[in-house]
């Protein structure tokens, strides 16, 4: 019991010094680079991954907005990885088996990270989110939260209904439970490690194995405790204690149902600002008229998700006129795409070229250019140089070079993938792999023998090694210095760039392969 409350104060004391102190508006910049497409297998194993350990705030501040939601999902993740982490028995676990208890038990778990908070301290004014923000538990500022979000009472009354009655529940069925019980900091903890390892039934047979002998333990281990605690309790009254602990677990799930209905009303009805799953989308040939709609894409979205711009902080003043040139460059040829929805806004899109294998006459005629990232940087003022140019464009630059290097002699002509990037609104639907794989025959007809690509992320290496791509050229980010400190700490965990290329062949090319972006 003592090495559950020392490892939850680890969990609960771990923060990145770099976010020891954060606003609201830092906040909206950290949302950018949440990694939405890190894997659940990922985010176990490397939490920092998917959202940076800032330090935890429960007060009651500021009534919470929608975007404290959206960002504390991710951090109460991180919480919630790292207290399972701490425990042995979670990594005797095989990974598979870890990662069905988060799908099942998160839920719960993340629930539970907060109890301690909520029971125990003296607000008395709402449910605090973690970072100073708070979901209130009065009426008249619930009613000012929801009108903030809706356009009337359609939408509004079903929401505040909905609030109210979870407020009820969350106070008659686990604050007061808790409280009369008095559950200490030791019994809080371990009812965390049984919100756990619950469902052992979906298990493999070695998942069940260990779940099974973790959940004896954690039963017997609180029997033992409460009967210390309260020697003069006579065993009838000692079993109804230990019934109505267990019987919370099904409490905060229900609780944690009552939540998502919330959440879903919320997403449904437009506060969340996602779009539906069910959104139509078109590819597209990208034209100059274009440019101005790349642009807005690129400065919004692709300039804090891309991990080599999210590692350098670049600003939009440092990236516009490289990002500007780059899009130049690509519209030349007529092999860049977009992916587009009903109503014309970009959320995907492909950027490519054609590039010639460096000859004295092609050079001389500079239609098509040996490295297309530094033919850019070079042609930047100074002054917006120093960042792309010495870091991204260099780094990316040294990768696009070498390709004809390694590429057979005969290969004269290439498809080059100069930026592949979806909104994060809609990853995980096949967009990328569509958009990579949009008229091939066309780049075929052009004259390429093959296309290749630099991948500076996570997500587009493991989409493009599913494609069947060939990796011909690495460069890991710790051999990359400057003043011989590492340049690149990429959020979403990248430590190295490729250099990807693969042949047009009918024999080994199947555009019908099932792969999505991760």
């Amino acid at each position: 019991m003592d090495f559950l409350v020392s490892m939850n104060k680890v969990c609960n004391d771990h923060v990145d010094p770099r976010y020891e102190h954060i606003t609201y508006e830092d906040m909206i910049e950290l949302d950018k680079i949440i990694g939405r497409h890190i894997s659940l297998e990922e985010g176990i194993q490397h939490p920092e991954y998917v959202c940076p350990r800032t330090k935890n705030k429960f007060t009651c501040e500021r009534v919470f907005r929608i975007e404290d939601i959206r960002f504390y999902w991710y951090r109460i993740f991180v919480m919630c990885a790292d207290f399972a982490n701490l425990i042995p028995q979670f990594r005797e676990l095989p990974l598979n088996d870890q990662c069905q208890l988060f799908r099942l038990n998160f839920g719960v778990l993340s629930w539970s990270i907060y109890m301690e908070f909520i029971v125990y301290s003296e607000l008395t004014i709402g449910y605090p989110m973690g970072n100073g923000s708070y979901a209130p538990w009065n009426l008249e500022e619930i009613e000012a939260f929801l009108k903030l979000y809706n356009a009337g009472d359609t939408l509004y009354k079903p929401k505040k209904q909905a609030m109210e009655d979870y407020k009820t529940f969350v106070r008659n069925n686990m604050i007061e439970p808790i409280k009369s019980l008095e559950l200490d900091k030791k019994e809080l903890c371990l009812l965390k490690v049984i919100l756990l390892f619950q469902q052992e039934e979906h298990l493999s047979d070695l998942g069940r194995e260990i779940s099974h002998k973790t959940n004896n333990l954690l039963f017997d281990t609180f029997w033992d405790y409460q009967s210390s605690k309260y020697p003069d309790l006579s065993f009838d009254e000692k079993l109804r204690r230990h019934s109505r602990f267990l019987l919370l677990s099904s409490k905060i799930g229900q609780a944690w149902h009552m939540e998502c209905d919330i959440h879903l009303l919320m997403s449904i009805l437009g506060n969340l600002k996602k779009k539906s799953m069910g959104d139509e989308y078109e590819i597209v040939d990208a034209t100059q008229q274009d440019f101005d709609g790349i642009m807005k894409f690129l400065m919004s979205d692709f300039l804090y998700a891309e991990s080599l711009n999210a590692a350098l902080k670049l600003t939009e003043e440092e990236a516009h006129d490289f990002f500007a040139e780059l899009v130049e460059s690509t519209l030349k040829d007529p092999v860049s795409y977009l992916a587009k929805t009903s109503d014309g806004e970009i959320i995907g899109l492909n950027l490519s070229c054609i590039m010639k294998r460096p000859t004295q006459s092609n050079q001389e005629e500079d239609q098509h250019h040996e490295s297309v990232f530094l033919d850019n940087t070079s042609a930047l003022k100074p002054e917006k140089v120093q960042k792309i140019g010495r870091f991204v464009g260099e780094f990316v630059g040294e990768l696009e070079s070498r390709i004809w290097e390694l590429v057979p002699p005969g290969v004269d002509t290439l498809l080059s993938v100069v930026i592949i990037s979806i909104s994060k609104n809609y990853t995980r639907r096949g967009i990328a792999k569509k958009l990579v794989e949009h008229r091939l025959d066309r780049a075929e007809e052009l004259g390429c023998q093959g296309v290749f690509t630099e991948l500076s992320a996570l997500a587009s290496q493991k989409l493009f090694k599913k494609l069947g791509f060939e990796e011909l050229y690495v460069i890991e980010h710790e051999n990359w210095k400057e003043n011989g400190e590492r340049v690149f700490y990429c959020p979403d965990g990248t430590d190295r760039g490729i250099l990807a290329y693969k042949p047009f062949s009918t024999s080994n090319y199947h555009p019908d392969k099932n792969v999505d972006i991760p």
